[in-house]
């Protein structure tokens, strides 16, 4: 079944910079930044919306909310859930994430990332992790939710990410290298050259 739909008007402008994203296998980091590249502190009141209808077990959704700009959305459930389960839990985190874009009134900076089969071949640890990785289906999600919000998006080259927001961020900002990468992406996208 195919169904058109008519693009809504965009809610977002990069002139207010962008929320950077670092997706991991058991959730996202999020970086709000400003158009001068640099973090941009939460606004008074903030507050990340809790999806409703997960109750399975306590401390299922976990956000961690830093002051200065970053937070980190864990669902540990995500990491091994099975089929409907995982879709599901990657749908709530899609709605989360675009709701605060659409809040800070911020496109969505992504890592355009590539997990395979060409590259399962380095070492087990590596494979049990890219082959489990919902990495493909997060980043559709995210933007398909996006696009019927009206909220923009931005895939980036994904090369270094990590380590230049540890060499860079990590230690300036006192953040976890899921943030500092989060950070680099969003730079990545207003056009900042590392």
């Amino acid at each position: 079944i195919t169904f058109t739909v008519t693009a809504p008007e965009t809610v977002t402008s990069p002139n207010r910079g962008y929320l950077g994203m670092d997706t991991n296998p058991d959730g996202v980091a999020l970086a709000s930044v400003s158009y001068t590249g640099q973090p941009e502190p939460w606004s008074e009141g903030f507050t990340v919306p809790y999806p409703k209808a997960l109750h399975k077990f306590a401390g299922e959704f976990q956000v961690t909310v830093h002051p200065n700009g970053f937070l980190y959305i864990k669902i540990p459930e995500l990491a091994y859930s099975r089929g409907y389960r995982r879709t599901y839990l990657i749908g709530v985190l899609a709605k989360v994430v675009v709701d605060i874009a659409r809040a800070l009134g911020k496109p969505i900076a992504l890592e355009n990332l590539d997990f395979g089969k060409d590259r399962l071949d380095t070492n087990r640890k590596f494979n049990r992790m890219a082959a489990n990785f919902p990495f493909r289906k997060i980043i559709e999600a995210v933007t398909r939710r996006a696009f019927r919000e009206g909220v923009g998006v931005k895939p980036v080259w994904p090369a270094h990410t990590s380590t230049i927001g540890y060499w860079k961020y990590m230690q300036r900002y006192g953040i976890i290298i899921h943030h500092a990468a989060a950070l680099v992406t969003a730079r990545r996208a207003i056009g900042f050259k590392e």
